[in-house]
């Protein structure tokens, strides 16, 4: 009743509200055994096991499972591991990563340098790319880019790790652009939305996530401080929106 129909969905079938308490059991399983007895389990057996299961009981037909596979994305994904593998066999990878970590030493900005390089490249490509080729065909650049660039004072594990995060941040960067993910894609048509209300809505917002992204893999090891940021933003936001900033200006000044 919360819901208003945008569009009518073909084949659609109501919510099995009935199933619930049984999907939710298998997905927190499929989570949870994995995640405390990797010795055991892995999430690629678990998943399989809490498909069959929720197929078994009736939460989903066999039909609609298949239907909910997205052999496009798929496919995607495999030809960027081929391409990602040829980025590193014919030293095409090194080549960009040595450019990277050239232009982090020719601006003087070290390894904050190279992971905001390395960001950038990410969250533009994945505007036009699926986020997980996006991730693998950058993956190669910035593991070479992380060893050419690893700060003295920290180890090459600790570099790459930094570097892998920000590979994880940035491929899921996609708010400006429709064609990043899929969702944007699902709610474009419905919601009578343009190419132009992507970079709009979501171009500020890609913007505040390189800087915040790329600041806090960099001081992990303060994250306490990124927390303190984070949150005196968020309320300085939230109090924006409610009471508005003359508001807050003046219940400043006079507690003051």
């Amino acid at each position: 009743r919360n819901f208003t129909l945008l569009a009518e969905i073909n084949d659609s079938t109501p919510p099995r509200f009935n199933k619930f308490w049984i999907a939710l059991v298998a997905c927190t399983l499929m989570i949870l055994l994995p995640l405390f007895w990797k010795e055991r389990f892995s999430l690629i057996n678990t998943a399989v096991y809490a498909s069959a299961v929720m197929i078994a009981i009736g939460c989903i037909s066999a039909a609609d499972a298949s239907k909910a596979v997205s052999w496009d994305v798929i496919i995607t994904i495999a030809c960027a591991f081929g391409f990602s593998a040829a980025l590193e066999k014919t030293n095409l990878a090194t080549l960009f990563g040595q450019g990277i970590s050239y232009v982090a030493a020719s601006t003087q900005s070290g390894f904050w340098g190279v992971l905001l390089a390395t960001y950038l490249a990410t969250s533009l490509l994945s505007l036009i790319v699926a986020n997980n080729a996006a991730a693998l065909l950058m993956f190669p650049i910035g593991v070479q880019a992380a060893q050419d660039s690893c700060p003295d004072d920290q180890s090459e594990q600790q570099c790459l790790e930094k570097q892998m995060f920000i590979l994880m941040l940035g491929a899921s960067a996609c708010f400006a652009s429709p064609y990043g993910y899929q969702t944007n894609l699902m709610v474009m048509a419905p919601g009578h939305y343009t190419f132009l209300d992507f970079v709009r809505f979501g171009g500020f917002m890609q913007l505040w996530q390189v800087a915040s992204d790329v600041t806090f893999v960099y001081f992990v090891e303060k994250w306490y401080i990124n927390w303190v940021v984070s949150i005196g933003a968020f309320v300085l936001v939230a109090a924006y929106r409610a009471f508005g900033i003359s508001k807050c200006i003046q219940s400043v000044t006079r507690n003051f």
